[in-house]
């Protein structure tokens, strides 16, 4: 066989395997991007975390995600902490062909329901996640993971992020008192994971930080704090309860 067929052959074989890996990207993209979701999700968080499906059109640059949740935390029993009925997100369909970074327009969660569960103690599972996300942030910057370092990781950038219709049930059972219902206001940010862009843990790290935090700060700032403090102080005392409910006040003044 001559040498320019040789070439020829290895060409083809090249363009075949390029577009098979194209064909099989597109095709698959909407599991790629629920298993990436319920991945790093579950590990910047430290409980399960569950997507019941996900739709991307590429043809008009829109997504949608849908049944999103997360797990109670371990010791705050079954359920969810955090349940989002519908996720849309717009999408610059030519980043994902350059992937430098892959931007998203626009991530739009509505309503949104947060079980917001206190113990004994005085400690809430949002704290928990809060704690849990700190950690892994600060785990995945030091231990960059070996499959990771091997190829450069895919970067994304999201320009917007809406969170609006909040809902959060505060079971405070635990502590002998009634469950309260309270609403809290919308939550945005912007240029997410920076100009060029950051890995999908960091990406999943900073949504869930927004998220967890503007959530603590809402209830820090409504009658439910006080509550939980005054009935910390008649079965604690002033020291120990203050203790419990400064981590409330530490979120409320660092925001």
């Amino acid at each position: 066989m001559k040498f320019r067929n040789l070439i020829l052959i290895a060409v083809s074989l090249l363009v075949i395997g390029v577009l098979g890996g194209a064909y099989y990207l597109f095709t698959n993209l909407d599991s790629i991007v629920k298993s990436a979701i319920e991945r790093y999700g579950s590990e910047a968080l430290a409980t399960k975390v569950t997507v019941g499906g996900v739709s991307i059109s590429l043809s008009n640059g829109q997504g949608t995600i849908t049944d999103l949740r997360v797990a109670e935390p371990s010791g705050f029993g079954d359920g969810d902490a955090i349940s989002f009925g519908e996720i849309s997100v717009g999408i610059d369909a030519q980043s994902l062909v350059n992937q430098k970074p892959v931007v998203i327009d626009l991530v739009r969660v509505m309503d949104p329901r947060v079980e917001y569960v206190v113990d004994a103690k005085g400690q809430n599972n949002l704290s928990v996640l809060q704690g849990n996300i700190s950690r892994y942030a600060g785990s995945s910057q030091s231990e960059p993971a070996a499959a990771e370092s091997s190829s450069p990781p895919t970067l994304i950038r999201i320009k917007q992020l809406q969170i609006e219709g909040t809902e959060v049930a505060a079971d405070l059972s635990a502590l002998g008192l009634q469950p309260k219902q309270l609403k809290i206001p919308p939550i945005k940010g912007s240029n997410l994971g920076g100009a060029n862009g950051a890995p999908p843990a960091t990406i999943a790290t900073q949504l869930a930080e927004n998220f967890v935090r503007d959530t603590l700060v809402a209830v820090g700032k409504s009658q439910i704090s006080d509550q939980v403090g005054n009935l910390l102080k008649d079965s604690l005392g002033d020291e120990e309860a203050g203790q419990v409910k400064g981590l409330l006040d530490g979120f409320l003044n660092s925001k």
